[in-house]
Parts: C-alpha cells; structure tokens; sequence
C-alpha cells in the first residue's frame, strides 16, 4: 500500500516540479539547511550520527520546525525479484500552519529500522512472537502500520516538537456455540525534543517512551499478557569551532523493562540497557563536507534468575564504531557521497553452572565494515537520493549487455520542498 501511495506521490512530484526552473533547487534551502536527505543520506555517509538530515525527525519532531512544507519518505531496498516490495519503506509530511507552528505525521511498517524512533515496531513484535510461543499457534496478530502525529513549535531560536504514535491489532473468534478467544496487541509512543537555533550552537536532543503490549484470553483460563516500557534519551551538539570546523559530540541511552503473566504466574522480562557516546568533526568548505568521528557504545540485557539460578547478563562493548563520510556538488543537480563504516566489539555472554554459578565467554569480534557510495539527484524542490550497489561499479564495463546484473540502487530516499 505504501509502495503504491508513494508511486502516486512521485508521479505528482516529478510533474509539479519540471514547472519550476532548475534554479528553483535553491529553494530546497532554508535557513542554512539543505532541506532533502533521508536513510539513504546517512547510510551513503558511513551511517552518520554528526550530519543533519531529515531522518532525525524520527526521532526528534522537533527537527520538523527546519523541514516545513516538506514531504518525504523511503522508497526501501529490495533483494527479489523485480516488482515486489522494498523493505525499510515509510512515508511522512510536514506542514507549516502558522510562522512558528508545524504539524505532521509519518506512517511506518514494521520494518521500519530506527531502533531509537517510537515509530519501530520491533520490540511490539517480539513480545508477541513471546506471547504466541507460550498460548500456542498464532493468535495474536503482529502489527504493522504504526501511525505518528507530530508537532514543532518555535519559540525565537527554540523549537520544540511531540510526537505521538500508535499501532494495533485483534483477532478475535466467536464460535454459536461459545467460548469466545481473543488475541490483542497495540502499541502506544511518546517523543518530545528541543532543537536550538543559533550561529554558534545547535542542540538536539530529546525523549521518548514507547510502551508494547500483548495479550490473550480464552475461556476459564487466566488472561495471558506481556507488556513492555522502553525508555530512550539522545542528545547531540553541534559546536562551530571556526568557518570551516564543527564539534559534534553524542550520547544516547536506552533503557527497557516488562513483565509476562502466563497462567497466573508472573515473571519479569529481560532488562536492557545501552549506553553510547561519540565525538564527531565536520569539515565544510563551499560544496564539500566531510565528517565522522569515532564513538562508544555499550549495551547489556539482563535476565533474572531464580532460587536455583544466578541472574545472566550478555554484553556488548562496541569501539571503536566508526562512521566517516565526504559529500560534494558533482554538478547543480548531482550530490556525491562515499561513507565508510566498521566496528570492533567484544562481546560477554553468560550461561548456567553448577551450584548456582555462572560460566563466562569474553570474544572479540569484528562486525562487518561497509564502504558505500551514494548520490543525490535535484530537480526542482523534488530530491532523490540513493545508495549505490558497489557491485554495479566493481562490474564496469560488464554492466552493458549483462542480464544478470544487479540493481543499480541499493536503498532509496525521496523528498519534496515546497
């Protein structure tokens, strides 16, 4: 559904846009801030946390203050075959009502992949895969389409945002005879964020809380239920150093914890915790901005034990996480980008002993490092912007003529300024 409305909304876009002349890309900036971008940017970046990008709002509504008047989404990635569905897709908009008031709203699937965004589904749907495992069979539905409103409001070079978002589902069977079942799930999000607007600094930082739930009753048997409170916090700085330097220290924190009831038995779901702090520098001169930094990330899930058994934490320290990324102006209407990624863990994992002790593995690993190279295309107010498949490069020549060639494209991000 979303892949069609989007075709629809791009058709309208690359019509209404020819309208305008080329010098009319301009307008897409306001206020020092290029309004286009998406997931696609920042992957094509490195998966950079020290750029400002339109994908922020998912985690930040009141980033929505600098994309007004904006419409915006992710066309996804695909790895079948030809017409079927990308993941990753998602759609959203912003309107100005008044000079200092701006409403929007984004509809998200259940792949929608930022974690750190009340608009994710992926803790919703693993308490219900938890919920199915334990009635049996699958009666409760997962969800999909979560819905978020948000508004920023400014307040001279303070904007503040809110987002609320919700997402459900039923599965209910009333047989003549009786004993009617029920399988429900929803999940309801809060968000609040400031961003500041100065020459010197600019904060971003804000809140959010998403709470998930499930449950299922039958007949005579107690209600089976597992229920889930995330709590996230992020802030960055963007330090103007000089002309040319930015400082762009982060940090972010996640913290979760739930119980399941099954049967009238009562236990408590793992705890997670995740700590993360990165020092970031941006370089820009005319056209061309360069920015990364390293960062620290730590996270833990803890799951309790019992009279027998010990409490057992898994852990990961992850650093450095490196996100390094170059963007230029190939010409008026063509952005280039190269980002590198890659990260070295180690990772604690802990199991059952004898005689209520622990046994503990400590492993290095090396996540997979990623180098990507993006590009960004303007017409008009209307941005394209794309990560590229590397191996359409390494190819060369071996693209013409090559029916087995791969797609061009590997995820895209589509946006429109009025």
């Amino acid at each position: 559904m979303i892949k069609k409305l989007f075709t629809v909304i791009t058709l309208i876009l690359i019509l209404t846009s020819l309208s305008f002349s080329q010098s009319d890309t301009l307008k897409v900036k306001k206020g020092g801030i290029e309004r286009s971008g998406g997931f696609a940017r920042v992957q094509a970046m490195g998966l950079n946390p020290y750029i400002i990008d339109p994908f922020f709002i998912t985690v930040n509504p009141a980033w929505a203050t600098d994309y007004y008047d904006f419409v915006w989404g992710d066309l996804g990635r695909t790895a079948t075959n030809f017409g079927n569905d990308g993941s990753g897709e998602f759609a959203g908009f912003n309107f100005r009502v008044t000079d200092d008031l701006v409403l929007g709203a984004m509809l998200t699937r259940n792949d929608f992949g930022n974690q750190y965004s009340i608009g994710s589904l992926n803790a919703a749907n693993t308490i219900i895969t938890q919920i199915n495992g334990i009635v049996g069979g699958s009666p409760v539905v997962p969800l999909n389409n979560n819905l978020e409103v948000l508004g920023s409001f400014k307040l001279g070079k303070l904007s503040v945002g809110l987002g609320v978002s919700y997402a459900g589902s039923t599965n209910q069977n009333n047989p003549a005879t009786g004993g009617s079942t029920e399988g429900s799930a929803s999940q309801l999000g809060f968000n609040v964020g400031v961003v500041t607007h100065t020459n010197l600094v600019k904060l971003d930082g804000s809140v959010s809380i998403t709470m998930p739930s499930a449950s299922y009753t039958t007949p005579n048997v107690k209600e089976t239920k597992v229920s889930q409170t995330i709590i996230q916090a992020q802030a960055r700085l963007f330090y103007k150093l000089s002309s040319k330097f930015s400082l762009v220290p982060s940090a972010t924190f996640t913290t979760s914890s739930g119980t399941a009831d099954a049967a009238g038995n009562s236990s408590d779901l793992p705890s997670v915790m995740a700590l993360g702090v990165g020092l970031g520098l941006s370089y820009q001169v005319g056209d061309v901005l360069v920015v990364g930094g390293p960062m620290f990330l730590y996270n833990s899930t803890t799951t309790k034990g019992t009279n027998q058994e010990p409490d057992l934490t898994n852990s990961n320290t992850m650093f450095p996480i490196w996100n390094v990324g170059v963007e230029w102006d190939i010409a008026e209407w063509m952005v280039g980008r190269f980002g590198y990624f890659a990260v070295t863990s180690k990772a604690t994992n802990q199991t059952n002993a004898a005689n209520n002790k622990v046994n503990e593995t400590v492993q290095t690993n090396f996540l997979a490092s990623q180098a990507v190279v993006g590009v960004g295309f303007k017409i008009g107010r209307l941005s394209l912007d794309a990560t590229m498949n590397v191996d359409v490069l390494r190819q060369g020549l071996a693209n013409f003529g090559n029916a087995n060639a791969g797609p061009t494209f590997a995820y895209l991000s589509l946006s429109f300024a009025f």
